[in-house]
């Protein structure tokens, strides 16, 4: 079963679909909202392949990246870590929007991360460049048309 949120102008609804049932192929007008939110890249974690604060290119769910924190800070707000498949170095900071939760990774290299581990005063500075969107060409992946507010 795959569980894709939607909004609605007025409200979040939930739609569910087994493969190609009736639920997502009633009407041209169901199935163009299905599209929507199956675009649109918010998935339910019953969905296979979903990871919780990832969304991948284009907005689709992604399994392929993982992302392992391996110093964050709560009051700080910002984790950096290592993507176990490339042994790429990343910077993340929460950000939410009107349907979903989720982090933004910008990538950094390694020189930077250890800085990061011995310095949290720098790592924070970055951190509110991340959240003024002045390094966005650092994201792993482009943001989606609702992009969230830093958190």
């Amino acid at each position: 079963m795959v569980a894709l949120l939607h909004s609605d102008r007025s409200k979040a609804t939930m739609l569910r679909s087994q493969g190609t049932s009736a639920d997502a192929s009633s009407s041209p007008a169901h199935r163009k909202r299905f599209a929507r939110a199956q675009v649109s890249g918010v998935a339910h974690r019953s969905q296979p392949g979903y990871e919780p604060g990832f969304l991948g290119a284009a907005g689709t769910v992604s399994a392929a990246m993982r992302f392992t924190d391996v110093w964050f800070s709560r009051t700080l707000r910002f984790a950096i870590g290592v993507e176990e498949e490339s042994g790429r170095y990343y910077l993340s900071i929460p950000v939410a929007n009107r349907m979903v939760d989720y982090e933004e990774y910008y990538e950094i290299d390694r020189a930077t991360y250890q800085r990061f581990r011995a310095d949290p005063d720098a790592a924070n500075a970055f951190a509110d460049r991340c959240r003024n969107r002045e390094v966005d060409d650092l994201l792993f992946h482009d943001p989606s048309r609702d992009r969230g507010t830093p958190t």
